[in-house]
């Protein structure tokens, strides 16, 4: 059985066995046009529908983000399996995935029951207007309880197994990042931190090479050398699939969802999505919601 076989399998026995989500995290852009895209947990974001409800309010959704950013930090400070249970109270297990001291992915179990104060819980009913104990039926009913939290934990360790694997015979990420040389890779992966943080802002190649303290022509060299595309091209994959998230879990229109993610046109980021995934956005949102197009 083929590794990526395998991955599919187990994550499928993970979702059975305690009934919630695996992720797996791409933080990098490293796995584009590869297989593993054709997994359903290969995504950016959480799906049940506690968490899909939370994400179309937008100040909750900003929020959400905002958190998201300081705990991959946190998964990357400790090194092995970081948990945390962010403010709407869903819970999140998550494990790195190194290659010697690059971070190639993240997996997660995701959506389990967090504590909150009752507070909490009757301020976010408020905010999605619901009365409280209607809120507390949807939210028990949508997460699950971490019963067995040594369990996860091994379950997780396998997955990132598999996984490393999986990058190690069936990619050529190894011998891209072996054959980087060390200044350039510090280049390279600082570009990436900073349009990962910055793409819904109109950052260009001259800002981010500012920011990376090389020229313009030496960024864009290292870029097409290492990663095979240029900088403009990673915004633009950064911004596409951030769309792809805002559709799956907000009911915003097209045109606010191009502005939210940086697109200057609506009319351009149509276009641009159907050139990437062979879709328009409405298409897209409608069949990932399993309505009819």
């Amino acid at each position: 059985m083929e590794v990526l076989d395998m991955i599919k399998k187990f994550v499928r026995i993970i979702e059975r066995a305690f009934g919630a989500d695996v992720i797996i995290y791409d933080e990098c852009n490293l796995f584009e046009g590869s297989r593993i895209n054709d997994i359903p947990a290969f995504r950016r974001w959480h799906t049940n529908p506690y968490c899909l409800k939370i994400k179309r309010n937008d100040p909750l959704r900003k929020r959400c983000q905002r958190l998201k950013r300081s705990f991959v930090k946190s998964v990357l400070r400790s090194g092995g399996v970081a948990k945390s249970t962010c403010f709407s109270g869903v819970t999140e297990y998550v494990l790195p995935v190194f290659y010697k001291e690059h971070l190639l992915s993240m997996v997660a179990i995701t959506g389990f029951e967090g504590r909150l104060h009752e507070a909490t819980y009757k301020a976010l009913s408020s905010r999605l207007g619901l009365s409280l104990p209607e809120f507390m039926r949807f939210r028990g009913a949508s997460l699950k309880k971490a019963d067995d939290e040594a369990l996860i934990i091994e379950a997780l360790e396998i997955l990132a197994k598999l996984l490393s694997d999986y990058i190690m015979t069936e990619t050529g990420i190894p011998s891209l990042l072996d054959n980087i040389k060390l200044r350039d890779n510090s280049h390279i992966l600082k570009a990436k931190e900073y349009i990962t943080k910055n793409f819904t802002e109109p950052i260009t190649l001259a800002s981010v090479a500012e920011h990376c303290h090389i020229s313009k022509s030496h960024l864009k060299h290292l870029f097409l050398k290492t990663i095979g595309h240029g900088v403009a091209e990673e915004i633009r994959l950064c911004r596409l699939s951030y769309a792809k998230e805002l559709l799956c879990t907000t009911d915003h229109s097209v045109k606010y969802i191009s502005f939210l993610c940086g697109f200057t046109s609506s009319d351009y980021f149509s276009v641009a999505f159907r050139k990437q995934f062979n879709s328009s956005p409405l298409r897209y949102r409608r069949s990932k919601r399993g309505e009819p197009s």
